[in-house]
């Protein structure tokens, strides 16, 4: 697969993952004025912070939704599954764009006494 077809696949599907979890967030959520205020506020749409979490963190976006954070900026998650088989999380502030966390995604999973969450 070509990079350009690659590039119009994760569109596409960045794409359906946007209208999908703006549905639910809007249906699930019962302070419809902070979610407003917190879209309102946001300088990036879903689509733009999972471009930016995917430039951080190689892989395949398997969830991606918005937080209207009750204190401090909103900010979008996304959650990459790497080749490595790890589950990674990111966090992008949605006023600033940055990438404010980056790390392994606790599944529960225990190997030994080694944690599966770490920073980096």
């Amino acid at each position: 697969m070509s990079k350009i077809t690659k590039k119009i696949a994760m569109l596409s599907s960045a794409a359906l993952l946007a209208i999908g979890t703006a549905q639910v967030s809007l249906a699930d959520n019962d302070d419809f004025p902070r979610l407003e205020s917190a879209l309102n506020a946001s300088k990036i749409t879903l689509v733009q912070a999972i471009d930016i979490a995917t430039q951080k963190q190689a892989g395949t976006v398997v969830e991606a939704d918005f937080h209207p954070h009750r204190k401090g900026n909103p900010f979008y998650e996304v959650e990459i599954l790497t080749s490595d088989k790890q589950l990674k999380e990111l966090r992008i502030d949605a006023v600033t764009s940055e990438v404010i966390r980056n790390e392994v995604k606790d599944t529960g999973c225990r190997d030994g006494d080694r944690h599966h969450r770490r920073s980096h």
